[in-house]
């Protein structure tokens, strides 16, 4: 289990390919809060930046629709990232063993259509769009979006288009042209290919 100086940790809640995210709490005042930390025990420079960078994105877009970021840590010569924890699931987990009525559907589709659209409006591509990174307060139904370690921030200058050299994202999900095998830049249709693709697995 994490360990982190004021913060008690009491549950790993998802482990993926680069990250491990645990659910505690702040001691100094109860605040339920979520960690996200880097796998890798001696993570690469290129790991501590992604991780930084995600940080960055989502304190400067700072959108009720985006997880709140309350910090980034120091542990061991890696980073942690501190979340808020608002009892949310991914919706990925959220859509295991469960059949979605067209009511629900339509609720939670809608809710992450405006969500998507508001990171839109302040110049951001998400690029990584998928049910792991939808979360879903299966009570409240609030939703919010996380994972925005590979997004693109574009200028007022430069809203249109992203180069594409290398592929980002999960390729279950991402379009076509961010496989890097098209020549077609990114932009922000690219989400609304992955948003798709997340409506496709929610109803099937």
């Amino acid at each position: 289990m994490l360990v982190l100086p004021h913060h008690h940790f009491h549950e790993k809640i998802f482990e993926g390919s680069k990250t491990v995210i645990y659910r505690g709490i702040r001691k100094t005042d109860n605040l339920p809060i979520i960690a996200k930390k880097l796998k890798n025990p001696h993570p690469t420079e290129s790991e501590i930046s992604w991780l930084e960078y995600e940080y960055q994105v989502v304190k400067k877009l700072r959108l009720s629709c985006v997880s709140t970021m309350y910090g980034i840590e120091n542990v061991g010569g890696s980073k942690v990232l501190l979340m808020e924890d608002f009892g949310a699931v991914s919706l990925g987990v959220y859509l295991q063993n469960r059949l979605l009525d067209i009511e629900t559907f339509l609720q939670i589709a809608i809710s992450i259509a405006r969500a998507l659209g508001d990171i839109h409006k302040h110049n951001v591509i998400h690029k990584d769009l998928k049910p792991a990174n939808i979360l879903l307060n299966e009570k409240t139904r609030e939703l919010k979006l996380t994972g925005f370690g590979i997004s693109a921030q574009l200028s007022r200058e430069s809203q249109q288009v992203v180069d594409q050299d290398i592929h980002e994202g999960t390729l279950a999900y991402i379009s076509p042209e961010q496989t890097g095998r098209m020549n077609r830049s990114v932009d922000y249709r690219s989400d609304f290919y992955s948003l798709g693709a997340t409506y496709y697995e929610m109803l099937t």
